[in-house]
């Protein structure tokens, strides 16, 4: 099973970013957001009227995640107010989304104003993750052109695409579609012009914020998956019900997310929330006078420090700024937790990028491919162009007719490379050992990361700090006789904690990662 299929066709109950949290990265294809507005609106769980400040960086996380969640084409429709639009587009523009279209969506049933102009519409902002590649199926959403009303015929027999002010009317009060109880229900025309445009058949369509379900309901129809989340349990049992989802036997996930939050912290705002308050915090005080010895600050001149969240997915997660009385000092944070597993992800890129970065030799990078089972270099793959006999083919393990694959046609284990293969990997990242911890843990530039905080939860929370020259070092401990090792599950290791393996269950993947077992130091 692929790490989305446990997500698809439910509604998850609870707060959209911790759950958004436990979902896999890239695997969405459209997201539809109409997130709450805060014009004081009375929903049955949520606040609607916050500080502006607060919002924006309530906004900003929750896109956050949405940035990361999105396919390499996928699109992301944010609907939102008046007050808030401008401020949006730029969070989504410093996240690297890339504007299409600020679309004017005008409904006729706009509410009666005495003192000023009537309101009757609502901004879409239109956002793909890359600016040339994304999903827009012109020919899907084609309506009526003049020139077809007025009989001209040069007019286009299939219609134009429409404008970027869409005139739809909203669900009013009398309408059958209405549901009870549900003061923002969307109607399900607008999600079908957007659901049409921008997704295939069998693509995933993700909602955070579904309400009354429009956006799950319209995507279930048209023949998409679907994704959604709803914080309020009265509007998540109407949108399941609509959409005739068991409760019972769809839950589990969303039990994980609601669990999630309630039991757990999001790591990086928990680090960020005690440096922000060391002056009371005392194991924050610690990390600050750590940081003031390693880089020769006297702490006694501190006037004040600030520590805040990086967006995107830079190797920096916070970034902290110690002002002095004579100048300021800015630094990068990773936050990294150990979790049940006892792991952290630490760089994930394609096969190709990692073989060109480090200048890998011809055999290092064709055993890194077949290592992952990238297209065209699985056993399957290679059986079915020849490269590979029938005999050496039956022998591999991760095969289709030994296993169920969910995705992908197999790989190669380590020990089934070319003997030439396996050496040649084991030398260029013994060699490269250095250039790519540092690659995988450092960065460079604004985002470059200058110390570690590892959160461990026993009874109790544990803290550890280091700079990333001591985790750097860590990392290449090892034990071993070699340096670069096999694991008994048949992944190669560096050290004796850095696990390098391809992404993904056994079904093969473009995608190779780097994996710290137990991160926190004994």
């Amino acid at each position: 099973m692929s790490e989305i299929e446990g997500f698809l066709d439910q509604i998850f109950l609870g707060d959209c970013i911790p759950i958004m949290k436990t979902m896999p990265s890239g695997k969405i294809d459209l997201i539809f957001a109409d997130p709450p507005y805060n014009i004081g609106i009375k929903y049955d769980t949520y606040n609607d009227k916050m500080p502006y400040d607060e919002y924006l960086d309530w906004s900003e996380q929750w896109l956050k995640e949405c940035a990361r969640l999105l396919s390499d084409n996928g699109s992301i429709y944010v609907a939102i107010n008046d007050n808030y639009a401008a401020e949006l587009t730029l969070i989504m523009k410093r996240l690297g989304l890339h504007m299409r279209n600020w679309i004017i969506w005008y409904y006729t049933f706009g509410q009666a104003m005495s003192k000023k102009f009537s309101r009757s519409h609502t901004h879409i902002l239109y956002f793909t993750k890359d600016k040339k590649d994304f999903i827009f199926n012109a020919d899907d959403i084609r309506v009526e052109s003049v020139r077809q009303k007025i009989g001209d015929k040069r007019a286009n027999p299939k219609g134009k695409v429409p404008d970027d002010v869409w005139k739809i009317s909203r669900v009013a009060g009398t309408f059958k579609e209405r549901l009870p109880g549900l003061p923002t229900q969307l109607p399900i025309e607008l999600l079908q012009r957007v659901v049409a445009a921008s997704s295939n058949p069998d693509s995933i369509v993700f909602d955070p914020f579904c309400g009354s379900g429009t956006t799950p309901y319209v995507a279930k129809q048209m023949g998409r998956k679907y994704i959604a989340t709803e914080i309020s349990p009265n509007y998540c049992n109407v949108a399941r019900e609509r959409l005739g989802i068991d409760d019972k036997k769809k839950e589990t996930r969303a039990d994980i997310g609601s669990r999630t939050a309630k039991e757990g912290y999001d790591n990086e705002e928990h680090i960020m929330e005690k440096i922000n308050n060391w002056k009371s915090d005392q194991e924050s005080r610690d990390w600050i006078n750590f940081i003031c010895e390693i880089k020769k600050i006297d702490i006694n001149d501190i006037i004040n420090i600030k520590c805040s969240d990086i967006p995107g997915t830079k190797k920096s997660d916070l970034r902290i700024l110690i002002e002095t009385k004579e100048e300021k000092f800015t630094f990068g944070i990773q936050a990294k937790k150990q979790n049940k597993q006892g792991y952290n992800h630490l760089g994930r890129r394609k096969v190709e990028e990692y073989v060109e970065k480090f200048n890998f030799s011809t055999n290092t990078a064709l055993g890194l491919k077949k290592y992952c089972g990238v297209t065209g270099y699985s056993p399957s793959d290679l059986f079915k162009s020849g490269k590979l006999k029938e005999t050496e083919y039956l022998n591999c393990k991760d095969i289709p007719e030994k296993k169920t694959h969910s995705e992908g046609t197999g790989r190669f284990y380590f020990s089934e490379l070319e003997k030439i293969e396996q050496d040649s990997i084991k030398k260029d990242f013994r060699e490269k050992a250095d250039e790519i911890f540092r690659y995988i843990l450092v960065g460079s530039g604004e985002y470059k990361v200058d110390f570690m905080i590892i959160t461990k939860k026993t009874d109790d929370l544990e803290y550890h700090i280091e700079t990333i020259e001591q985790t750097i070092e860590r990392a290449k401990e090892s034990t071993e006789e070699e340096f670069i090792n096999v694991s008994r599950f048949d992944n190669f290791k560096m050290g004796k904690h850095i696990t390098v393996q391809k992404k993904g269950g056994t079904g093969g993947a473009d995608y190779l990662q780097f994996k710290w077992t137990n991160i926190f130091p004994k």
